[in-house]
């Protein structure tokens, strides 16, 4: 959300510019993102959205500008589709329970609570049932459910997600976002989504958009992105 109220802002993203080598991929980025916001961040392919993510996410360094997070220990992140090997030996249980070790720490064995979180995290995505199950033999879109709940079991103040549903069925990805659009509403969950499908955009929740093609070309509400020429323009 872009206001002038900075009490909710949980992100803050102030004349953030990024270059590989020679090459300016960020232009001068200013975003602010506050509780309960389901932000939409779109583009073309090179448009700087994942470059943009890696600086909050503190994988690169701004060459210039400033990003302020609220609480830096309470971000979660949900990555592209990942295929495991069907003997990868870990259950669904245990991939959530290792989204914990970003608060205890690597070497500090999970207590019976945090276990139950895990199941609590599963049941919130509807993934219980299959708590015990190996995360190879789960279906693509099972699986990114299962990395939802690895994020949610640390509580975090905002969730990430990184086109999260490249690759799987047309049905199975309106399931999923259902899903998020659900966990905005109902817990009042922070979700930033980057992504180069509109559909998505227009059509599953997102309350607002900012437009990048190295800049932010536009913020506002999905409806009101369709009524400019940059989409026209850049895809």
């Amino acid at each position: 959300m872009q206001n002038a109220d900075h009490s909710q802002n949980i992100i803050e993203i102030n004349n953030v510019s990024f270059a590989y080598g020679s090459e300016e991929v960020l232009e001068n980025i200013n975003l602010q993102i506050q509780k309960g916001d389901y932000l939409g961040i779109v583009g073309p392919n090179g448009g700087g959205k994942t470059t943009l993510l890696k600086c909050i996410l503190g994988l690169l360094k701004p060459t210039k500008g400033t990003i302020k997070l609220l609480n830096q220990d309470r971000i979660g992140y949900v990555p592209q589709k990942v295929n495991f090997d069907p003997n990868f030996p870990s259950t669904a249980k245990e991939v959530v329970g290792m989204g914990m070790y970003g608060k205890k720490g690597l070497f500090k064995p999970l207590t019976g609570k945090d276990w139950q979180a895990a199941e609590e995290a599963l049941a919130k995505v509807g993934m219980q049932k299959f708590a015990m199950r190996r995360i190879g033999d789960l279906s693509g879109g099972q699986q990114q459910r299962v990395f939802i709940a690895r994020a949610l079991v640390s509580q975090p103040e905002v969730i990430f997600l990184d086109e999260p549903t490249v690759g799987v069925d047309i049905e199975t990805r309106n399931q999923f976002f259902t899903l998020l659009e659900v966990l905005n509403k109902k817990l009042a969950l922070t979700l930033v989504l980057i992504t180069h499908d509109m559909d998505i955009i227009l059509h599953h929740g997102v309350l607002e958009v900012a437009f990048m093609n190295k800049k932010v070309l536009f913020y506002g509400r999905p409806a009101d992105l369709l009524k400019t020429k940059f989409i026209d323009k850049h895809f």
